[in-house]
Formats: structure tokens, C-alpha cells, sequence
């Protein structure tokens, strides 16, 4: 009984199963988001456009990248840190 307890607590303590998810959406949407600067710095290089609406949006598809990058190494970092406390975990209840 105790020990079914302990092994529901760690779960709850070191489960990545939504972090994971999370990473990999991150992991698609960075994608998606450098896709799109890409395409962006290529038809500005194919035809003449106001480039202050380019740095514009230009700007703003960086940020996003950003945004979801610094998330993307957020999320990162706790399923490493989960990883650690089940390791420790286990060694002091198993």
C-alpha cells in the first residue's frame, strides 16, 4: 500500500508526459516560425516591398521565434530536472 503511494507520488513529482508534449508543439512551431522568416527574407531578396512593413513583420516573426524558443528551453530544463529528482527518488524509496 505504501509503496503504491510512493510510486504515485513520484509520478506526480517527476512526470514529463505533459512537458514532453508541450516540447514537441515548441519544437513545431520554431520550426514553422524560422520556415516563415526564411520565406520572408526570400521574397523580399525576389521583389521590391516597403521595407519598413518588412522589418515589421520581419520583426515581429522574430520575436515569436524568440518567445517560443526561450519556452521551448524553459520546458527543457524541467524535464532534465524531473529527470534528476527520479533518479534521486529511486534511489532513496526502491
Amino acid at each position: 500500500m505504501v509503496l503504491k503511494e510512493l510510486r504515485e507520488i513520484q509520478k506526480t513529482l517527476t512526470g514529463t508526459d505533459e512537458l514532453e508534449a508541450e516540447q514537441k508543439q515548441l519544437a513545431e512551431q520554431m520550426n514553422a516560425d524560422a520556415d516563415a522568416v526564411q520565406e520572408l527574407i526570400a521574397q523580399n531578396a525576389r521583389v521590391a516591398q516597403d521595407q519598413t512593413e518588412y522589418n515589421l513583420r520581419y520583426d515581429a516573426l522574430v520575436s515569436r521565434f524568440d518567445k517560443t524558443k526561450a519556452r521551448y528551453e524553459q520546458v527543457t530544463a524541467e524535464i532534465a530536472m524531473k529527470g534528476i529528482r527520479r533518479r534521486e527518488f529511486g534511489r532513496f524509496t526502491f
